[in-house]
């Protein structure tokens, strides 16, 4: 506050009131401003229903923020539109709490930090690097606290916080890495991963406050184990939930559309379920790699439904694997119209010249050996479920059946083994993280950067939320591939040879 308005006694003017005392703090938890700004204290032990009444502009929960607070507050904040800002700030010392779990499952990590105190060439931490100091700052920082803080005192700060406005030039804020050396890097800003979703998660090293003695702070905790010192020096922790898929790095299995083979063998798969979408699963197999290079539905427009669907699912800070999300929900779409969807992807001739209001039963005269754009090899859909008997017509009939019917025909999935699949996949990830990638260390598995769903399930998923989790269905056409043993097959397998005689 203003040192005008910080008084010994309570200002009773006729619009500021703040009485406040040590012990107690703020009368009734508030105060008025001459501006006529109100600003009110809570605490969650009161529970989320004292939150309900008028729009704030802003807010701050602070440490261990319950779920539903995350939840009221935000609605309230965003009621107030553009310049309204919510902070949420948490120390991780013991890990993530739900809300920061929510906040970063899936999120992209659009700014990082070299970690100097994390050397990955076994070389010494670069302690001077980390405070934003210069060698000889360092020095005489470091004498000075030798002597305990006695005089002479050190004309430098006790760390330099990085240079954010550098960002916006485009440039770095940080001192640049010596010759020869090599550091790992930390997240420094993550972005949601919800589009629509203003969201962002801010990571605060301890050379940010040069107010907090820094270098007292790396002493104290020099000899911690690397993730626990992670936790003190960069804001950073990875204990939270254990994911399926540790090895999953955007930055490496992830790669651009345009990058994705042209040449190649392509299979599908399709997990279907009660009361939602199915989930769909391109694979192109080369040589070398596997790449997955669609999902439906995706982040493209579906015609049937005027628009983008929404995430398959989203973070949630209760549940491990997140919550469904409106990529799930049923778009009322029939076989036809799901076959006609992948006539639409994959090119099919009969597709061209298609409108939505043309008669859908033609659908059922449409295969894609009448020539598609893209050849698919081989389809597959989940066993269990397609094989599931139901009543049509008074006669037991499946879902294979029912789309047999309509002259799309699948393969049904292998045996659900989901720990041997988890493995496969992982195999597939794998890559020595302490060498450079290149031709001869790189992973076995990548992953288009339009295929959002299966980006986050891969980066969320834990299995702790059993059969009805919300980023399962990926990962199970996943599994599926894996676990089937399929090849690249080239052309000249499919061209007629010579056989010998008896």
């Amino acid at each position: 506050l203003p040192a005008s308005l910080k008084t010994d006694k309570a200002i009773m003017e006729k619009v500021t009131y703040i009485a406040y005392k040590e012990k107690t703090g703020f009368s009734e938890g508030s105060f008025v401003l001459p501006n006529h700004v109100r600003g009110r204290f809570w605490t969650y032990e009161g529970g989320v229903d004292k939150l309900q009444g008028p729009t704030v502009q802003g807010a701050w929960g602070d440490e261990l923020m319950p779920p539903e607070f995350l939840t009221a507050v935000g609605s309230r904040v965003a009621r107030a539109g553009a310049g309204a800002v919510f902070f949420v700030t948490f120390a991780p010392i013991h890990g993530h709490n739900p809300v920061v779990q929510e906040l970063c499952d899936g999120a992209h990590t659009c700014r990082e930090i070299t970690a100097f105190l994390n050397p990955k060439d076994g070389g010494p931490k670069d302690v001077a690097r980390y405070l934003g100091l210069a060698e000889d700052e360092y020095d005489q920082l470091r004498a000075w606290h030798a002597r305990q803080g006695k005089p002479p005192y050190p004309q430098v700060p006790h760390s330099r916080p990085e240079d954010c406005s550098a960002w916006l030039r485009r440039e770095s804020g940080q001192p640049a890495v010596p010759a020869g050396r090599k550091f790992k890097t930390h997240p420094r800003v993550m972005k949601s991963v919800d589009p629509e979703e203003q969201r962002a998660v801010v990571f605060l090293n301890g050379s940010d406050n040069p107010f907090g003695n820094p270098l007292s702070v790396y002493l104290t905790h020099a000899s911690a184990s690397e993730e626990m010192a992670n936790r003190y020096f960069y804001g950073f922790t990875t204990k939270a939930r254990t994911r399926k898929f540790p090895r999953f790095d955007e930055k490496v299995h992830t790669i651009e559309d345009s990058a994705i083979p042209v040449a190649g063998t392509n299979y599908m798969w399709e997990d279907p379920a009660d009361g939602r979408n199915p989930f769909r699963t391109w694979i192109r197999l080369t040589p070398k790699a596997a790449y997955v290079y669609r999902e439906w539905p995706g982040t493209y427009e579906i015609p049937d439904i005027g628009g983008v669907p929404g995430p398959w699912a989203l973070p949630h800070g209760k549940l491990a694997d997140g919550a469904a999300g409106p990529g799930q929900d049923n778009f009322g779409l029939g076989l036809l119209d799901l076959k006609r969807e992948l006539a639409r992807l994959e090119g099919w001739e009969d597709a061209k010249g298609w409108k939505l209001e043309s008669d859908r039963n033609l659908v059922k005269t449409w295969f894609a050996e009448h020539g598609a754009r893209e050849r698919i090899e081989r389809r597959f859909i989940d066993s269990r479920y397609a094989s599931s008997p139901h009543r049509e017509n008074d006669r037991p009939t499946t879902l294979l059946e029912n789309y047999a019917d309509i002259g799309l025909y699948y393969e049904v999935t292998p045996g659900d083994d989901i720990e041997e699949g988890v493995m496969l996949i992982n195999d597939l990830l794998y890559y020595d993280s302490t060498r450079p990638v290149d031709a001869l260390n790189c992973p076995k598995l990548f992953i288009a950067k339009s295929c959002a769903n299966t980006i986050f399930a891969l980066k969320t998923w834990t299995g702790k939320d059993g059969r009805k989790a919300a980023t399962k269905d990926p990962i199970d056409n996943l599994r599926y591939f894996v676990l089937q043993g399929l090849g690249f097959v080239a052309d000249e397998d499919w061209r007629t040879k010579r056989g010998g005689h008896y």
